[in-house]
């Protein structure tokens, strides 16, 4: 028998492309900088009892994330540690910890991208927070980067409670 080279042949040149993304949807979270905190990390969480307890802004962001996995959350929480031992090592470096910070929002933003539809949501609610907090006018010293790394570190701390996966 001989090869049939037309069977199952698909025209490819007119095939409808008005669908090509695959099912992948916009995301819901848009830049809006009037979301963003204009003043210092340092003077904005002063009263830490209104952040770090249970019920508070930092518990239901971990609720609101719980689709994600510990190592994704880590990942954020390693380049905040990172950027905390540059300032840690010299404060004259403050410029090169604070640039590395705000590589967290583009690194968050492919991650959401990357992210299956169920876990975007969640890595939307993540960049978010972190698109809130990192800015020039939120991180003006060494104790704004110290503050976020608290923030972070209690973040993973809840999502590890609530039994993230």
């Amino acid at each position: 028998m001989a090869y049939n080279n037309n069977y199952n042949k698909t025209n490819y040149n007119n095939a409808d492309r008005s669908n090509r993304n695959n099912g992948w949807d916009k995301p819901k979270f848009q830049f809006d900088s009037a979301a963003r905190i204009t003043q210092p990390l340092s003077i904005y969480y002063a009263n830490k009892t209104d952040v770090y307890l249970p019920e508070n802004k930092l518990y239901l962001l971990a609720q609101s994330i719980s689709k994600l996995t510990n190592s994704q959350i880590r990942k954020v929480l390693d380049l905040t540690k990172e950027s905390l031992s540059i300032i840690r090592y010299s404060e004259a470096d403050f410029e090169k910890a604070k640039v590395r910070l705000f590589t967290l929002l583009p690194m968050t933003a492919y991650n959401a991208g990357r992210a299956s539809k169920g876990d975007r949501q969640s890595f939307e609610k993540l960049l978010e927070f972190i698109y809130e907090n990192v800015n020039p006018e939120s991180i003006q010293c060494a104790a704004d980067i110290q503050v976020f790394d608290q923030l972070i570190t209690t973040v993973v701390a809840y999502h590890k409670f609530l039994g993230g996966k």
